[in-house]
Formats: structure tokens, C-alpha cells, sequence
């Protein structure tokens, strides 16, 4: 593929020319939200909402991102045309977008902000390829011993760059098994997510999916219940309070991240499915 045009600060640019300062507060502390969404068909998927969630975890963190919704919407829009060229018919892209605070002088928290807000939105290749053998085989999941930080540090429903803890568990777990995702709990011991995923499981013909105060709620997430457009919505719960026994008996429990679709577990911690 060529080299993908990118947006910057109100420019379109090739991703090899984008700059940003040092004193980008979200290179420094991860002081930036973000949110990810994909196309289908070459359509991006509810990009309103997604944008609109964006602006949602701006205001949660208090960062003033200097455009409107319906700009960011437009910018998104443009720049995905810009790069469709390189998608092949059955291709698609996962597109990120990212606001960070003000540039930081000296490189201190507490220090005066300088500049405007950064804004950048990117296009990434879906890799297919990657996913296939875990649709046809199931994932490994081990439960990583980093646990999810609680609502009392940060405010789950914002979609921050600081993500160490979840990079921390899937090192963690991938020093085990380099396949398998990481399951990660709250600090009471409850299934929270996955690393990089939401995790569902179906008990008596219900739909559930973890609801503890630490993590976004996956049934309000955007990226994520879009995916269950075609799940019948008789017996939809969001009601799980498990700990990880609960999902070793399960034989339906699925994985799910926003460029991709559910696929099943095979394996949690050394316990197989039942019925592979």
C-alpha cells in the first residue's frame, strides 16, 4: 500500500510528513482521548456516534478539542475518500480519532498550556489474516494477575490514551502464550474485559456482558453494541457479575473488539471448551 494521507490540525497530510511538538501533552502523560471505529463496504459505521462519543470523553477529561462534532465528522469523512484508493473491494479500514490537550511547557504536568488542542485521525488496514485462525479455532484467554484500575481513579465512560495497565497485562499473558488475549479483572476479583476486548457470554438465552463500575459498559459502547445489531434482543441483559469459574462452565462466550466481529473462547487460563 502507498504511503496513507493522514489528518492533522486541519491538514491532510502524508502520514510520513505529520508532525506533532515534544510538548504534546498526550505523547508526555497520555493526556488525549481517542475513539476507534471501522468501515464496512467501504462505508464508515456509525460515525456519528462514534464522533459524538469522542466529544463525550472530551468533556469527561475537561480538554476543549476547538472544533465541532459535525468538523470532525466532515474531516473523517474526507479523509477516508482520500485513501480509499488503496483498499481492494473486499478491504476495509479501522479509522482512529484522537484529540490531545494543549502543549505542555517544560514538560510539566502542572504547567501552563501553550498552542491548541492536536487532532488527528488515521486509517489502518483491517488484517484479516490475523483473525482467521482464531475464528476457526476459538481464543486462548489467560487471566492476567494486572488488574483493571476502579472507577475512583478514572472515570470509565472516557476513552483516554492511557492504556499501560491493559499493555502491561497483555505482556503479561503473552509470555505465556503469544495468542492467547488477556482477561483482566477488577480489583474485587470480577471479570472485567479483555485487554483490547469486551467479553460476552449467553446463560439461558441471555446476552451478558460484564457490568462492573471499572470498566465502559460494552451494551452502552458504541463500537461495541453495534456488533449485536443481529443478536435478538429478547433476553438482552447486561446483569454479569462473574468471576472466572463462571465462564469456564459456559461453552458460549465470545470476544469482541471494535474492527472485528464476536469470536468464541476455546481455552481459559488450562480449561478447554467442552464441546472442541
Amino acid at each position: 500500500m502507498g504511503d496513507k494521507m493522514c489528518y492533522l490540525n486541519g491538514e491532510f497530510l502524508k502520514e510520513s510528513e505529520a508532525k506533532i511538538s515534544i510538548n504534546d501533552r498526550g505523547y508526555l502523560w497520555g493526556d488525549a482521548v481517542y475513539d476507534v471505529m471501522r468501515t464496512f463496504g467501504h462505508v464508515p459505521f456509525r460515525l456519528k456516534e462514534h464522533s459524538e462519543r469522542t466529544f463525550r470523553s472530551c468533556r469527561l477529561i475537561d480538554l476543549d478539542p476547538g472544533i465541532t462534532p459535525e468538523e470532525l465528522v466532515e474531516a473523517t469523512v474526507e479523509l477516508f475518500k482520500r485513501n480509499e484508493k488503496n483498499l481492494a473491494p473486499d478491504e476495509d479500514y479501522s479509522i482512529r480519532q484522537q484529540i490531545s490537550r494543549e502543549e505542555g511547557a517544560g514538560g510539566v504536568i502542572g504547567a501552563s498550556f501553550v498552542g491548541k488542542p492536536n487532532i488527528m485521525i488515521r486509517c489502518y488496514e483491517i488484517p484479516y489474516k490475523s483473525y482467521a485462525k482464531k475464528y476457526l479455532e476459538g481464543i486462548h484467554v489467560i487471566v492476567a494477575e494486572t488488574r483493571r484500575y476502579p472507577a475512583q481513579c478514572l472515570d470509565p465512560r472516557a476513552k483516554v490514551t492511557s492504556r499501560l495497565n491493559n499493555v502491561l497485562a497483555d505482556r503479561e499473558v503473552r509470555r505465556v502464550d503469544p495468542d492467547a488475549y488477556a482477561l483482566m479483572l477488577d480489583i474485587n476479583g470480577y471479570v472485567a474485559e479483555c485487554a483490547a476486548q469486551n467479553i460476552f457470554m449467553i446463560r439461558g438465552g441471555k446476552l451478558l456482558t460484564p457490568k462492573v463500575p471499572g470498566i465502559l459498559d460494552p451494551l452502552e459502547n458504541i463500537g461495541d453494541s453495534s456488533k449485536l445489531d443481529g443478536v435478538p434482543k429478547v433476553g438482552l441483559a447486561n446483569v454479569m457479575n462473574g468471576r472466572v469459574p463462571d465462564l469456564a462452565e459456559l461453552l458460549d462466550t465470545t470476544l469482541q473488539k471494535a474492527v472485528n466481529a464476536p469470536a468464541g473462547l476455546a481455552q481459559i487460563n488450562d480449561r478447554f471448551r467442552r464441546n472442541r
